[in-house]
């Protein structure tokens, strides 16, 4: 979560799900993949092999990527100091009714 906030500011929850959401479907692919290849060939090595290998493609593909953030000079969506910090001193709550005063502080 931290590296999708840092690297896409405000869409950062948005961004989380959907990389959430492409994990478990993976996951969910490979496991019917490795039954399907365990029927067929009578062992898990293909699978086991399988998995390795987009393991090592998913590294090379993740090392190209920028590690800049939404935060850097030039961005679309710049980051407030106290943006993800709600215990910053002299900050009131935010709730989805408004700011709230002085007894509301964090």
């Amino acid at each position: 979560m931290a590296l999708c906030r840092r690297t896409f500011g405000t869409a950062a929850p948005v961004v989380f799900g959907w990389v959430y959401a492409s994990h478990q479907v993976g996951a969910a692919l490979m496991a019917f993949a490795a039954g399907l290849l365990r029927d067929h060939l009578g062992s898990y090595d293909s699978a086991w092999y399988l998995g390795g290998g987009l393991c090592l493609l998913a590294a090379l593909l993740s090392s190209g990527a920028r590690t800049g953030g939404a935060d850097q000079p030039g961005s679309a969506a710049p980051r407030r100091r106290d943006q993800f910090c709600p215990m910053t001193p002299g900050r009131t709550r935010r709730t989805g009714f408004g700011v709230q005063g002085e007894a509301a502080r964090w």
